[in-house]
């Protein structure tokens, strides 16, 4: 079994709950924006929002006048997302998948993959199965916005133990960084006051180096456009919070 599959447990209904608080409307609103002005793509445009969760940037983009299909593995996080489309009275297409599984050709002007939801796999070659999906799913002059923690940030920054507070849930971790594999790794107990619970997870997530994904991404056929270290289109360095490649089928 692997930690990001809904049996798991770690993406459950509880993590669901104290996620979502931590979301603010305007953080998405931003990221949206982002997301149109790097795309260059106007409305009416069909976007592919991979590893989309509870839809937060489908929804905003619908809302804005794209077509989206929201492709997630979790049943929990798209029923969210069906929830809050019906709030929002938007149309949004969502697809319960795994992400290696994408089977669209020349189907969207753009896909992205917000918020680190790349990296999870154990090993590179299914992490370039995505990659190479992707391209096959874009129509020609196709973007893909990819958004990845910066590996060189964590690194600097790193901490080994924390712990933080959400609603009536505390979260404790405690991480490794493996720079053999380019990995991290957590330990992360979360304790529920209120159900009166105890879960712990293990987690572990690749660390892309820049030029690592770069050669990735190249190998999948795309073009690399630009680099950006956030969503204000700051250019990347080792400080940056974010490594989001802007690449294009050619």
């Amino acid at each position: 079994m692997n930690w990001w599959e809904e049996s798991y447990g770690f993406f459950d209904r509880d993590y669901l709950d104290n996620f979502e608080p931590l979301v603010d409307e305007e953080s998405t609103k931003m990221q949206v924006e982002f997301i149109i002005k790097a795309l260059e793509i106007p409305p009416g445009s069909k976007i592919l929002d991979l590893a989309g969760g509870m839809g937060r940037h489908s929804i905003e983009l619908a809302l804005k006048g794209f077509q989206c299909v929201l492709l997630d593995i979790n049943t929990a996080f798209l029923n969210k997302a069906r929830e809050l489309a019906k709030q929002k009275d938007v149309n949004i297409e969502i697809i319960n998948r795994d992400m290696r599984e994408i089977d669209y050709c020349e189907s969207f002007d753009g896909v992205i993959s917000m918020s680190t939801s790349f990296g999870y796999f154990s090993n590179d070659e299914d992490h370039f199965r995505v990659i190479n999906s992707v391209f096959k799913s874009l129509r020609r002059g196709g973007k893909f916005l990819l958004d990845l923690d910066n590996r060189e940030r964590i690194i600097k920054f790193f901490k080994k133990y924390e712990w933080f507070k959400v609603k009536d849930t505390f979260v404790l971790r405690n991480a490794e960084l493996d720079l053999y594999e380019n990995r991290i790794k957590e330990n992360i107990v979360r304790i529920c006051l209120d159900k009166r619970n105890v879960k712990e997870h293990f987690i572990t997530i690749r660390m892309f180096t820049l030029n690592e994904i770069k050669t990735m991404v190249e190998r999948g056929g795309f073009n690399i456009i630009q680099v950006f270290g956030n969503y204000d289109f700051s250019n990347y360095n080792m400080e940056s919070y974010r490594m989001i490649l802007l690449s294009q089928k050619s």
